[in-house]
């Protein structure tokens, strides 16, 4: 039963009698109709023949006067006046989306025959099936096609709505009718995954994390990175883990491959070589006299954990060369002499961009020219001795034939060192 909003059919002078016949009437004239809750009559213009009365019992009387026709016997609810000649009946085939969705506003695209292509005559009603039913303006295609806005509030639970749809005439007319199911909204489908990190080009041996997006069909969005199968198409330039890291292993490319289910996305990941991450100075923190030497070594660690003499190739600097310098390029790459007492820093450094250095600090003291240091090297040593014979210059007193026994030899000088050893001097 379809229950449509009071009054149904208003056309003027038009009536029917159920009791003790039905009769219906149009003192009007013209064109006209009336149809009533499961009925529904159409009046024939003047010289169509009358009116056509289906799926009645009892029988059917009258004059033939197609104005006015008199039904005599028990009326069927189901039953159907049919206007003589009609060609084209009016009918709803289909309606989309076929099962629209609840509490969502819907263009209810509705296809059928015998629309009425003036808008002024065509209703439509939409509402629960065996419930009231709402009309809304249409808007006409074609004499098969009409859009109804139906509002969100329309189809607020799941289950069968009822459209109908009206020629109407003065407010009533042919009518045709088409229930279809309203459910719950699908939950959204995966459509694409989107690959992307932050790099995309590494030296060998770093890393690179990559995100997993995935767009749905209701256009939202999800971090997938955690779901996805991660696959490395070229294992032999890069490999990625489980988690989504990528790691350079070789110079080259490999496309990084997400996927889930049916869908999948991906990114190309370049790995260029290795690249120096930190330069050591060595040794650390040494001390020389001044005059001395120390010859410092510049080792650089890569992002592949390989290590590489560079001692020819930084740029060493010392932040004080009135204690010390140092020398740049060459034989004597890396090797600082002492000038005056005091510290300097001692740096090695890339000359090209991002800039990465390494230093230590050198300490320079003063030479002691005491007793033991005769030729003023910094050290008491067997040259120093040798000094002592040659000099004629004793610690105690001069080298000469301290033991008497008329020759300057090897035990004369065994007296120097031993004097040289009781004043602390070491060999």
């Amino acid at each position: 039963m379809i229950v449509l909003p009071s009054p149904y059919c208003t056309a003027g002078g038009l009536s029917v009698n159920t009791s003790p016949a039905v009769t219906s009437s149009n003192p009007n004239g013209g064109l006209d109709a009336f149809f009533s809750v499961g009925l529904t009559a159409f009046v024939a213009s003047p010289g169509t023949g009358g009116l056509v009365f289906s799926d009645w019992t009892g029988d059917l009387g009258g004059a033939s006067d197609p104005y006015e026709q008199t039904l005599a016997g028990e009326l069927i609810a189901t039953a159907n006046f049919n206007v003589a000649g009609t060609t084209q009946p009016l009918t709803i085939t289909s309606v989309s989306p076929a099962t629209p969705v609840i509490n969502t506003a819907t263009n209810l695209i509705v296809t059928g025959t015998g629309f009425t292509t003036n808008s002024t005559l065509t209703t439509a009603y939409v509402g629960p099936a065996g419930g009231t039913l709402n009309g809304y303006t249409t808007t006409l295609q074609s004499a098969t096609q009409m859009t109804i806005p139906v509002p969100s509030n329309v189809f607020t639970v799941p289950g069968y709505y009822q459209v109908l749809v009206q020629n109407s005439s003065g407010g009533c007319g042919p009518e045709a009718a088409f229930t279809f199911p309203v459910a719950t909204a699908p939950p959204p489908t995966l459509t694409t995954i989107s690959v992307t990190a932050p790099k995309l080009s590494i030296a060998k041996g770093l890393t690179d994390p990559f995100t997993a997006t995935g767009t749905y069909s209701d256009n939202s969005t999800q971090d997938l990175t955690s779901q996805v199968t991660w696959v490395s198409q070229t294992e032999a330039d890069a490999t990625i883990s489980t988690g989504g890291v990528a790691t350079g292993v070789a110079i080259g490319s490999s496309k990084i491959t997400a996927t889930l289910g049916s869908v999948s996305g991906n990114a190309t990941l370049t790995v260029t070589a290795a690249a120096l991450v930190s330069i050591a100075v060595t040794p650390a923190n040494p001390a020389i006299t001044v005059g001395g030497t120390q010859q410092f070594t510049a080792t650089g660690t890569y992002t592949d954990t390989t290590t590489q003499n560079l001692t020819n190739s930084v740029t060493w600097g010392s932040n004080n060369t009135g204690a010390a310098t140092i020398v740049n390029g060459g034989a004597n790459a890396g090797k600082a002499s002492g000038v005056g007492a005091g510290s300097s820093t001692i740096s090695a450094s890339t000359g090209t961009s991002p800039v990465i250095s390494d230093s230590t600090t050198l300490t320079v003291t003063s030479t002691s020219f005491g007793p033991c240091d005769v030729n003023q090297d910094g050290h008491f040593t067997v040259l120093d001795v040798q000094a002592i014979v040659n000099q004629g210059l004793g610690i105690a007193q001069a080298v000469s034939d301290l033991n008497t026994d008329h020759v300057v030899n090897v035990v004369d000088v065994q007296i120097v060192i031993n004097a040289a050893l009781n004043l602390g001097c070491t060999l």
